[in-house]
């Protein structure tokens, strides 16, 4: 654990690995007594991925995956409406914050060599 008692120390020193899987443990925990279900990051995937073929004009609700799954109104609905994708976003945004609070946000200009297109 940081050894300093300030806000800076607190924030922006390492932490060691056990203290995030005991947050994650039970914060999954808190996620399976309010939804009723534990975690299911790629659920959300699915559901995105099927709205965007849906956009682009296939039909989703057609596919054996969402004829088995009651959730079939997921598709029509907002993502905002989903509780996985609300958790998948909110675990994003704190990923990105924790990396921009440790100093971990390096941007660069890209060249086109670093991008892989040869001439």
């Amino acid at each position: 654990m940081p050894r300093g008692t300030n806000r800076t120390e607190i924030l922006f020193r390492t932490w060691p690995i056990w203290v995030g899987a005991t947050a994650f443990t039970l914060l999954n925990a808190a996620v399976l007594m309010v939804q009723g279900s534990p975690w299911k990051v790629t659920g959300a995937f699915t559901l995105w991925g099927s709205k965007l073929a849906d956009q682009m004009g296939f039909d989703p609700v057609s596919w054996s995956y969402w004829g088995e799954q009651e959730p079939v109104h997921e598709l029509t609905d907002s993502v905002f409406t989903s509780s996985i994708s609300v958790l998948n976003f909110g675990i994003i945004t704190c990923a990105l914050l924790t990396m921009a609070l440790a100093g971990l946000f390096r941007f660069a200009k890209i060249t086109i060599r670093m991008a892989g297109i040869t001439c």
